[in-house]
């Protein structure tokens, strides 16, 4: 951001060998055409800067404190801020997601096809005097699609015991791969699970409760299950796959049963989550618990004879260490999902008669698959009719990933650590030109280390420190930005004074 004079780079200029005569208008005409040219060259070797032209008399700042109050700004800001639309998704993350769900899908395919081709040759008769012509007459059009491809596969015998699983295991993976390429990974502090930031979550369809209800972005509430917050979760989820929930599907033994299972858990915790939980939350981990339950409760009703497996311990210390620890996986989004396989999902499937029941869609109990589907609808239109309020603040994603907090105590704490200088000068700066007492700092707190944090200032400092925003205790100017980074750390601190336009806030 930078002003058509600018006295402080005419210095830098002269400086440097430029010449500043008589003739102001000329001499100024060559600085601007020099400073042009140097920006102009900036910006062909960086794809990632842009230059703002404010017109008046100021310095060259990387702030927008300036150029906020500027005409035209905001217009000129959301062609970089605001995402591209591809097909009215993110541009960024939608080839990645159809990517990821088609190599998914796929596979799921032919692990289907394949489990078809091997259950008609276990049915096939052993007399010498069937004949394969008969066979292939009396074969279904999917029978002899098996047939066709599975031998183009081979691997896909490998998963036909749990194409589904398979499946999203492939588009998870692949989903979450394209993610840390994409974003990279964030510091610890900020997402503890090894991951990318906020921001990259978001971009790639997390949960934001706020986004959804606010903002029409229903299609979170699908990408949410194949979104891992990081390579932590992303283990976890992988290590429940092969211990749990592949072999639930290998039990179920039916693409529709266990296909209505995995899709009661995964959307109903997710609209539940919606409803009554902000920030932003992946539904990934929870999926995984949701299925450690599901199996859990399967093994309690039908004993152990179709060998669900019992994953108790796991899938406790699994929970506690994700809602203590890990914050982009939310405890509401978790515990509906525990509850939902726990509880609700068990109803649907019937395995009363497993081995005489041929027929898939005899496995599932219709009744209480049209109750639940009641249910999720009026929760869904609830959603889509604006009655979840969830925080407006967290239509920014960068905020779901830390918690808002605010010191009127700003002198003080500038005057302990006087080495971070530049903020509070530009701060005294601002405060001559108004008549107005004192100084607000605001930053946003991690929510790993948020309540140790807020703790230890009340404990050991004389510190002023408080959940919220600047302007909620009246402080509603913008001063100046500053970034303080310590041991590989950055926090973002935004000053603020008052400006006395209403004494009451005063």
């Amino acid at each position: 951001v930078t002003h058509t004079y600018d006295p402080v780079s005419i210095a830098y200029w002269q400086a440097m060998g430029g010449e500043y005569g008589d003739d102001d208008n000329d001499d100024e005409d060559s600085w601007s055409n020099d400073l042009t040219a140097s920006l102009t060259t900036v910006q062909g070797n960086f794809s990632n800067v842009d230059v703002f032209y404010i017109d008046g008399n100021g310095h060259c700042s990387f702030g927008l404190q300036y150029a906020l109050q500027e005409d035209g700004f905001e217009e000129f800001a959301e062609g970089i801020l605001t995402e591209q639309q591809l097909l009215r998704k993110t541009a960024s993350s939608a080839p990645y997601l159809a990517l990821s769900a088609v190599l998914g899908s796929i596979l799921t395919l032919l692990a289907s096809l394949s489990r078809s081709r091997s259950e008609n040759k276990s049915e096939e008769p052993h007399d010498e005097t069937y004949y394969k012509e008969d066979l292939l007459d009396k074969q279904s059009l999917a029978e002899k699609t098996a047939n066709a491809v599975s031998p183009m596969v081979p691997f896909a015998q490998r998963f036909e015991k749990c194409p589904i699983t398979s499946g999203l295991f492939l588009t998870t993976t692949v989903y979450f791969l394209a993610m840390l390429i994409f974003g990279g990974f964030e510091h610890p502090l900020n997402n503890p699970s090894l991951g990318p930031s906020a921001a990259t979550l978001s971009t790639f369809g997390i949960n934001n409760p706020t986004l959804v209800v606010t903002k029409n972005q229903i299609l979170r509430l699908f990408t949410s299950p194949v979104v891992c917050s990081g390579v932590i979760t992303y283990l976890m989820f992988t290590s429940f796959i092969f211990k749990c929930m592949r072999h639930v599907e290998a039990a179920i033994s039916s693409n529709i049963v266990f296909g209505a299972v995995l899709l009661v858990i995964a959307f109903g915790s997710n609209l539940i989550y919606t409803l009554c939980g902000e920030g932003a939350s992946c539904g990934s981990l929870a999926l995984a618990l949701g299925m450690n339950t599901f199996s859990i409760a399967m093994s309690r009703k039908y004993g152990f004879d179709l060998q669900f497996p019992r994953l108790w311990v796991s899938t406790f210390f699994a929970t506690l260490f994700a809602v203590t620890l890990l914050p982009f996986n939310s405890w509401i989004m978790i515990v509906a999902a525990m509850s939902i396989g726990a509880f609700v999902a068990p109803f649907i499937v019937n395995m009363d008669d497993y081995f005489v029941k041929q027929n898939h869609l005899e496995r599932l109990s219709k009744v209480p698959l049209i109750v639940i589907s009641a249910v999720y609808s009026v929760i869904f239109i609830l959603i889509l009719s604006n009655v979840p309020k969830p925080d407006v603040a967290y239509q920014y994603p960068y905020l779901t990933g830390c918690a808002m907090m605010y010191t009127p105590d700003l002198d003080a704490v500038m005057g302990d650590f006087g080495g971070e200088r530049r903020l509070q000068e530009e701060m005294e700066a601002e405060r001559e030109l108004g008549d107005y007492d004192g100084l607000c700092a605001q930053f946003c707190v991690p929510h790993l280390i948020n309540r140790p944090f807020e703790w230890s200032v009340a404990k050991y400092t004389d510190y002023e420190m408080s959940r919220g925003k600047c302007e909620d205790i009246g402080y509603d100017a913008h001063a100046a930005d500053k970034t303080i980074t310590y041991f590989g750390y950055s926090l973002d601190v935004e000053g603020y004074y008052s400006s006395g336009d209403d004494d009451d806030k005063n």
